[in-house]
């Protein structure tokens, strides 16, 4: 009795193509008991080893797709703003920038370094090595990369991949596409308006404000100053998303982020201040001039402006304030 080619085409993976493999591998066990000769009984058994090692490797793509996508997407984002930091512009399309840094480790042609050994063709390219060192020819096509703001503090990536596997002896082959989505936060990640408006001299790291009460009882400014202080960031649908900071597109977003600019710490590192704008960070670092503004208020430094959109945001509605 001769073995066939088995092919196995599907575009769903995971479950599906396990139970193909192992409904082949029973049928597969119960013809080589019947009619098999102890050292054909062997042969087959090699094989249908042979068939779920294959198997358990390609199961294992997916999940390591998932880890993958989480990781090298963090490190895309970190190469992305090294990149504008260092050149001092903004991206022209912040998911193309992202898609090609992602795959390759390259930011607009320049290799940067945090990508090194990071990238989905890395990953895909010591893959493929693997696969050859257990007898698997494998080839892995990226069908598409998608990025996309999926909350305030997290984004998505969709990754598309079509693989064509087979033995070295042309005995089975697996061909089917997969589709792994990898949420991950923007936390820790670095702001590109502050990176970019003050030369590389200010970053702002992402942190999720943790006040609630920026004023407490009547004139308490304390928690204010913390969050102003500390860089921190609330959620606001009048302010652009994080992606959108990227190619200085400064429209409101329904997962719009925005923090407060602490005058100080630009002042410390010798950079022009412009004291007619609200220090809401898309505002101050906008063309926008000329904006009704509240200041002066009792309690806060005197560089403290903010306008009159954002007065109530921050409980300044509550102080005495210049108008």
């Amino acid at each position: 009795m001769e073995l066939k080619l088995l092919k196995h085409k599907s575009f769903k993976t995971g479950v599906f193509y396990t139970l193909t493999a192992l409904v082949f591998v029973l049928i597969v066990f119960v013809l080589s008991s019947m009619y098999f000769k102890p050292k054909q009984l062997e042969k087959h058994e090699a094989i249908i080893q042979r068939i779920l090692t294959f198997n358990d490797f390609l199961n294992n793509i997916e999940s390591d797709l998932k880890r993958l996508s989480r990781i090298t997407g963090f490190r895309a984002f970190l190469a992305m703003e090294d990149y504008i930091a260092s050149h001092g512009v903004f991206l022209n399309n912040t998911e193309e920038t992202f898609k090609e840094v992602f795959y390759s480790g390259f930011v607009n042609g320049v290799e940067e370094p945090i990508m090194e050994n990071s990238s989905l063709k890395y990953y895909l390219e010591h893959l493929q090595e693997k696969a050859s060192q257990i007898g698997l020819s494998l080839t892995i096509t990226v069908e598409n990369i998608s990025l996309m703001q999926v909350s305030p503090w997290s984004v998505e990536v969709v990754l598309t991949l079509t693989i064509n596997a087979s033995d070295v002896d042309g005995l089975m082959s697996w061909n089917y596409q997969t589709t792994t989505e990898s949420e991950f936060s923007i936390i820790d990640l670095r702001d590109p308006l502050y990176s970019v408006n003050t030369a590389g001299k200010v970053h702002n790291t992402i942190r999720q404000s943790n006040v609630t009460d920026f004023i407490i009882g009547d004139n308490d400014t304390s928690p204010l100053m913390q969050h102003v202080i500390n860089g921190f960031y609330k959620a606001s649908t009048k302010a652009p998303s994080f992606l959108m900071r990227f190619t200085n597109n400064l429209s409101n977003s329904s997962f719009g982020i925005e923090s407060l600019v602490y005058i100080p710490l630009l002042t410390a590192q010798n950079l022009q201040v412009d004291e007619s704008k609200s220090i809401v960070d898309y505002l101050y670092f906008s063309n926008v001039t000329g904006t009704a503004q509240v200041y002066d208020c009792e309690n806060l430094p005197e560089w403290f402006r903010i306008d009159y959109d954002h007065e109530s945001d921050y409980d300044i509605d509550s102080l005495n304030c210049t108008r």
